[in-house]
């Protein structure tokens, strides 16, 4: 599950800024963020994609129902 998380975002990340020809380095200096922090995400090594994993499984809920309130999502679980 978590891969998942990470993955679809990672692709798209890297998609984008290839697309827009900037290089990581450039990337990072327009985000603001370390060009490593750059990297971490564009090859799916974002540690917050497991931790939500983690509060999702102990909700019981997938991650995708995390912004919403868990208990919403904990009973349309129920009911399916």
């Amino acid at each position: 599950m978590a891969l998942a998380l990470r993955q679809a975002p990672a692709e798209n990340l890297r998609r984008a800024r290839r697309a827009s020809g900037l290089s990581l380095e450039e990337l990072a200096d327009e985000a603001e963020i370390d060009r490593i922090y750059a990297s971490t995400l564009e090859r799916c090594r974002c540690a917050a994609a497991d931790v939500f994993e983690r509060l999702a499984i102990a909700f019981k809920v997938t991650p995708a129902l995390l912004p919403e309130d868990v208990g919403d999502a904990q009973q349309r679980g129920q009911r399916s």
